[in-house]
């Protein structure tokens, strides 16, 4: 069963959801609006936990201006230790590479499954902060 539904904005930065539930998977987009520009926000994660094993959370971030591919980063943490550890997919400039694993390891960190992160363009390490909040946000609510 597939259900689409279209979310009021929960803060002015957030000018559109779309949130898509496909199989217990799901997949909300959302348009953010920062200092440094405009980004393409899109979370895919387990909408209900039915077990102890838990699918992976995915975070694309995607400046609208910038045409490249970015950094690409995967996450997994190690719940007895508290220890996370990445790899890097694929490489970018070493701030966006440092952003990725930054918030692959707090994600990692918060909800306890391994996370994939994608920033695409160039962001201003001082809207990271912003984009964080964000990306934890709409996880919590429900993209887990």
């Amino acid at each position: 069963m597939q259900v689409a539904r279209i979310k009021s904005p929960k803060q002015n930065l957030n000018s559109f959801a779309l949130e898509k539930t496909v199989m217990n998977t799901t997949t909300a987009i959302s348009k953010l609006a920062l200092f440094s520009g405009d980004y393409d926000v899109a979370i895919t994660g387990c909408a209900a936990r039915t077990s102890q094993h838990y699918p992976p959370i995915a975070v694309f971030i995607t400046d609208v201006a910038a045409p490249r591919f970015g950094s690409y980063v995967y996450t997994i943490g190690d719940r007895k230790s508290g220890e996370t550890f990445a790899t890097v997919i694929h490489e970018s400039d070493a701030d966006t590479e440092e952003m990725c694993r930054n918030m692959g390891r707090v994600l990692a960190k918060k909800f306890e499954v391994p996370v994939y992160t994608n920033i695409n363009g160039r962001l201003d390490p001082g809207s990271y902060q912003e984009l964080l909040n964000h990306v934890i946000d709409r996880a919590s609510s429900g993209t887990h």
